[in-house]
C-alpha cells in the first residue's frame, strides 16, 4: 500500500547515495567504481518511475544541459579515441542527475554524514596501505590507479565539514575528541599531500564551518570565540611545523610565480584560442587539452571547461554551481561550505567527473522532503 515518508525514514534513494560514498574510494585503490554505475542508475531509474509525478527538477536542468553539450562537443573534438571517456563521463553526469530528481529525508542527511564519517575512515586506512612520500615530500597513493597529491586532497574536503559539524552537534560528548581529531587528521594530510591548493581548501573549510558553528558565541561572547580562533591558529602551526622538512619546503621556497608549471600549460592553451576566435564560444571539443598542449589536462576545472566546451560549457557550469550553492546554504550551510572549498581546490584538479566534485555538487544540489506535501512510494 502506499504511504507518506516520515522525516525520520530513510528513502532508497537515500541508502543509494550512501552507498556510493562507502563505496568511492575503491576509486582510489582499484579504479573499478564506474563498475557501479550502471546498477545504480537502473536502480535509481527504477526510484525514479515509482514516483507519482516524475518530472525533472528545475535546478538539474542546467546539468542535464551541460552532460548534452559535452557529448555535443565530441563531434569536433581533434583528441582520438576518447569514446571511453565521454562514455564513463556520461555515464557519472547521469547518475548525479538522477540523484537530484529526488527529496531526501532528514534521516537520510543523517545516514549520509556517517557515510562520509566511514570514508574518512577508509581514507586514512588506505593512505596508510598504500601511500608513500615522493622525492619531491608529496603524498601519493600507489595503488591500481595512482592518486596525485592535489586529488587526494579533495577527498578530505566534504569529511572535514562534517567532521566540524558533527563536534559542534553530537550529542555525546565522550565522541568530540574522536570528531576533533578527525578535523587535525584531515588537516595534517592536507599538509602532507603538498598541494597548496589542497591546503588553502581545507583551511578554509575548517575556519569557516568553525565560524559559523560558534557564529552564535561570536556574538554573545567574543572573547571565547577569539580563544577558540587562537587555540585553532596553533593547532594548524603545530600540524604544518610537524611535517617533513622537504614538504615545509614546497610552502616556503616554492615556485608559486610558475605555480607549478601551470602557467606554462596555460599560455600553449591561450595562444590556441588566439589562434582560434571562434572556438572560444563554441569550445575546441571534449578532451581537445591533450592536442593543444604539452599535457593532458588544464590543471584547472574551470579553464578545462572554457577550452572544451567555450563560454557556453563555462557558463552552464557556473550557473549550476551557483544555483546549488544557494540551495546549499539554505538546507545545510555545511554543504555550502563544502561545495565552495570543493570550487577552490578545482583549481588544480581537472576531472569534472572526479567522486569528490561529483559528491560535493549532489549534497549542494539535492533537496529536502517537503513536510507539508511528502512524497508517495510503494512499500
Amino acid at each position: 500500500m502506499d504511504r507518506m515518508i516520515a522525516q525520520k525514514k530513510a528513502t532508497l534513494p537515500g541508502k543509494i547515495a550512501a552507498f556510493l560514498i562507502l563505496i568511492s574510494l575503491s576509486e582510489l585503490v582499484f579504479k573499478s567504481e564506474q563498475f557501479f554505475y550502471p546498477v545504480i542508475a537502473i536502480m535509481l531509474l527504477w526510484c525514479y518511475f515509482q514516483k507519482k509525478w516524475p518530472i525533472i527538477k528545475n535546478y538539474s536542468v542546467l546539468m542535464i544541459l551541460y552532460m548534452i553539450y559535452s557529448l555535443y562537443s565530441g563531434l569536433w573534438t581533434p583528441t582520438v579515441g576518447i569514446e571511453k571517456f565521454i562514455l564513463v563521463k556520461t555515464a557519472v553526469v547521469f547518475t548525479l542527475i538522477l540523484q537530484l530528481q529526488f527529496d531526501y529525508t532528514q534521516k537520510d542527511i543523517e545516514i549520509l554524514k556517517n557515510a562520509f564519517i566511514f570514508q574518512l575512515l577508509g581514507l586514512i586506512v588506505v593512505t596508510a596501505i598504500w601511500g608513500h612520500i615522493e622525492a619531491d615530500g608529496r603524498l601519493w597513493i600507489e595503488s591500481a590507479a595512482p592518486v596525485d597529491p592535489n586529488s587526494l586532497s579533495s577527498w578530505l574536503i566534504i569529511p572535514v565539514c562534517i567532521a566540524v559539524d558533527r563536534f559542534f552537534t553530537c550529542s555525546h560528548n565522550a565522541l568530540k575528541p574522536l570528531y576533533f581529531s578527525f578535523i587535525f587528521i584531515c588537516i595534517i594530510l592536507a599538509f602532507l599531500c603538498g598541494s597548496r591548493a589542497g591546503v588553502v581548501s581545507i583551511i578554509f573549510c575548517v575556519i569557516v564551518s568553525f565560524i559559523y558553528a560558534i557564529k552564535n558565541t561570536i556574538k554573545h561572547n567574543p572573547g571565547v570565540a577569539f580563544s577558540i580562533f587562537i587555540i585553532g591558529i596553533i593547532l594548524m602551526g603545530l600540524a604544518f611545523y610537524s611535517m617533513p622538512e622537504s614538504v615545509i619546503s614546497r610552502f616556503e621556497s616554492g615556485n608559486t610565480a610558475e605555480l607549478g608549471g601551470r602557467s606554462v600549460l596555460w599560455n600553449e592553451l591561450i595562444n590556441a584560442m588566439e589562434l582560434y576566435p571562434v572556438n572560444i564560444i563554441i569550445g575546441f571539443g571534449e578532451r581537445a587539452t591533450e592536442v593543444y598542449s604539452s599535457n593532458h589536462v588544464a590543471h584547472n576545472l574551470f579553464f578545462e571547461a572554457l577550452f572544451c566546451q567555450g563560454i557556453i560549457g563555462l557558463t552552464l557550469l557556473i550557473l549550476f554551481i551557483l544555483q546549488s550553492f544557494r540551495n546549499a546554504i539554505k538546507k545545510d550551510p555545511y554543504f555550502g561550505i563544502a561545495l565552495i572549498g570543493m570550487m577552490i581546490m578545482s583549481n588544480s584538479l581537472s576531472e569534472f567527473t572526479s567522486r569528490p566534485v561529483m559528491l560535493s555538487f549532489f549534497l549542494a544540489g539535492f533537496s529536502y522532503l517537503n513536510k507539508k506535501q511528502g512524497d508517495k512510494v510503494k512499500t
